[in-house]
């Protein structure tokens, strides 16, 4: 946070908060000073950690719940509250680490008096969308209302978002350009809803509204092709998904070059489709791309490393190339260690993928020991009952007590 934006906050030490957006936090401090260790302090910003009291059997307050599968990182230790949740803040402290502790508790909406609270910074966005009559701020607020009904599971929410979309639909003149946007938005909410033939005709409208409109290489255009692949994808139709991956990756090859990192994501799109199919040499081909790509920008300690790592390990692993699938699942671990806690689902699924490497190669004692890590974090994190759980456990029962002879 910015020096000035910081003295602003100290002037609300002892008063009542309440952020404009979404406030996605942690539960496990360690994981929160990890993240903060990938920024260096500058003299013009400061490292703040919010410390929350969140008290959930208190009544009249926003809903906040740990969102685990929902979060970027599928982290069980993520917990999301809700626009317009109000906190009181209740101390602000400098420490000799640079950090600066603030203190707060979730208050119920009445508290004080209060009137700002999440219809209030609802009514507050709308206003913002709809005053300057654009259309595409309509969109957006509709995108933003499913999107919070989807997080929270919320139905009537979503129905609220996707009447807003649909409505602006139906208003905009033939041949409004923001018919694109609207199409695309109706096609992700059809999406999300597992309407895949409904969602695949709204991201064909929006596509042709854009060809129409404009070239066929409009930068605008990667998000509708990757939207068509990932529906075509969950068809198992991996002809047409890997068709509109690999437009994809053209359009942002002539917009941005051989070598943009805006190409990694398209890569390990169509890597990933290839994979699907057991065509290891064409996934290796495009992971590689990727990881050139990469280590060239000098972005070898990123999340998205550490997902190309996974990618090339278990090929090496289906090549029976060990050693190599060894060295991609340690550095994808030691990359995930930074970004997520020590006993997120990914980093026991690694563990595990190691210990299975390391069973392919004879040697069951250290297949023993990290497929005991990987069962370790299962059991402190899911029911006994969980399919993680008991798979992890019938892999240990199973294990030979002989090493197995090649």
């Amino acid at each position: 946070m910015s020096n000035e934006k910081f003295e602003q906050l100290k002037t609300f030490n002892g008063k009542t908060i309440a952020p404009k957006y979404f406030f996605l936090t942690n539960s496990n401090r360690e994981t929160i000073v990890s993240y903060m260790s990938n920024y260096p302090s500058a003299n013009e910003c400061k490292h703040i950690l919010f410390i929350i009291d969140a008290d959930p059997e208190i009544s009249n307050i926003k809903p906040f719940a740990k969102i685990g599968s929902l979060s970027d990182f599928n982290d069980p230790n993520d917990v999301l509250f809700m626009i317009g949740s109000l906190f009181k803040i209740t101390s602000i402290e400098e420490t000799q680490d640079g950090i600066v502790n603030i203190e707060m508790k979730l208050c119920a909406n009445d508290d004080d008096g209060s009137d700002n609270g999440l219809k209030a910074a609802f009514d507050n966005i709308k206003d913002q969308c709809f005053d300057n009559c654009a259309e595409t701020n309509v969109i957006s607020f509709g995108k933003l209302c499913f999107g919070i009904g989807t997080s929270l599971g919320d139905t009537s929410m979503c129905d609220v978002g996707e009447s807003y979309i649909r409505d602006c639909l139906k208003r905009l003149p033939d041949n409004h350009p923001d018919q694109f946007q609207c199409h695309n938005a109706l096609g992700l909410v059809e999406l999300t809803k597992n309407n895949t033939e409904a969602s695949l005709t709204s991201f064909r409208n929006a596509l042709n509204i854009k060809i129409q409109t404009s070239l066929t290489n409009d930068s605008s255009l990667v998000q509708t092709h990757n939207y068509l692949a990932v529906a075509y994808s969950k068809k198992e139709d991996f002809t047409n998904s890997l068709h509109h991956f690999k437009q994809a990756l053209t359009i942002r090859k002539q917009s941005d070059g051989d070598n943009h990192m805006n190409l990694v994501s398209c890569l390990i799109n169509i890597a990933f489709e290839y994979d699907k199919q057991n065509n290891f040499l064409e996934a290796f081909s495009h992971y590689s791309q990727a990881e050139m790509i990469m280590m060239k920008h000098n972005a070898i300690n990123e999340p998205t490393y550490a997902n190309i790592c996974n990618g090339l390990a278990k090929i090496r692993t289906h090549l029976t190339q060990y050693q190599l699938a060894l060295g991609y699942y340690e550095t994808s671990l030691q990359i995930m260690l930074r970004f997520v806690s020590r006993i997120h689902p990914d980093i026991a699924l690694t563990y595990k993928k190691i210990g299975l490497v390391y069973q392919k190669m004879g040697n069951l004692q250290q297949c023993r020991i990290e497929l005991e890590k990987a069962a370790k974090i299962y059991g402190e994190t899911q029911s006994p009952d969980n399919s993680n759980v008991t798979d992890i456990e019938e892999l240990i029962r199973n294990l030979p007590s002989e090493p197995i002879l090649s």
